[in-house]
C-alpha cells in the first residue's frame, strides 16, 4: 500500500472515531509510525487531508449504493441491505463529524452537499419503484418523503439532540428507518418487510 493511501485510510479512522477537529497531524503521524514531515510531502496541510478523505469515503459509499441495487431483490430488501452497509461503515462515527466539516472545511462539505443529491434520488427511486410493485402505498409522495428520509439519516449524526452519551449511532438509524418503513408500505410490504427481519 502507498504511503499516500495509508495516510488517508488512518485519517478516516482517526476522524470518524474522535471528530476531525480533535485530530492533530501529529497524531498521525504518531499512528502511522512516520514524520509530519512526510505527510507534507504528500499533502499541502489537514485541510486537503480532510478533502480528498471525505472524496474517497463518498465515492466509495457510492460505489456500495449502486451495488446494492444491483443485488438487492426488491425495494425493501434494498433498504435492508444499505441499513447493513451503513453498519459496516459508519457505525463508530463521532457525532462531531457533519458538524466539523460543515464548519471548518467547506470544499469537504461541498463535496458532501454534491452527493446529497445522489442519495436523494437513490431513496425517491426506491419509494418509486416500492409503490410500482404494490409494497409501499399509492398515496405517499415520493419526493417529499425522500427528503424527509435524507433528513432522519442526517438527524443521526449531527444533532444535539442525539449524542453518544445518550444515545447509540446505530440504534438512532435502526429506529428512524423502522418507523419509516413502516409508514410507508401496504400489507404485502409489512408482511415481506416482516419475512426479512425474521432472517436477521
Amino acid at each position: 500500500m502507498e504511503v499516500k493511501e495509508r495516510i488517508l485510510l488512518i485519517a478516516k479512522e482517526l476522524f470518524f472515531k474522535y471528530g476531525i477537529r480533535s485530530v492533530t497531524l501529529d497524531e498521525m503521524a504518531r499512528e502511522l509510525g512516520i514524520s509530519k514531515k512526510t505527510i507534507y510531502q504528500h499533502f499541502k496541510d489537514k485541510n486537503h487531508i480532510v478533502h480528498e478523505v471525505i472524496m474517497f469515503f463518498l465515492q466509495k459509499d457510492r460505489e456500495y449504493s449502486e451495488a446494492i441495487y444491483k443485488s438487492a431483490k426488491d425495494p425493501i430488501h434494498e433498504v435492508i441491505e444499505t441499513t447493513v452497509c451503513i453498519r459496516e461503515n459508519v457505525s463508530n462515527v463521532h457525532t462531531s463529524l457533519f458538524y466539523d466539516i460543515q464548519k471548518y472545511h467547506p470544499k469537504a462539505w461541498n463535496l458532501y452537499l454534491e452527493q446529497r443529491q445522489f442519495y436523494y434520488e437513490i431513496i425517491r427511486r426506491n419509494l418509486k419503484e416500492g409503490m410500482e410493485q404494490g409494497y409501499y402505498r399509492e398515496d405517499i409522495n415520493p419526493d417529499i418523503l425522500a427528503l424527509l428520509r435524507l433528513a432522519s439519516i442526517e438527524l443521526g449524526f449531527g444533532s444535539d439532540s442525539f449524542t453518544k452519551k445518550n444515545f447509540d449511532f446505530m440504534e438512532i438509524q435502526a429506529q428512524t428507518i423502522d418507523h419509516f418503513i413502516r409508514g410507508v408500505v401496504t400489507e404485502k410490504g409489512k408482511q415481506l418487510y416482516t419475512e426479512y427481519l425474521n432472517l436477521k
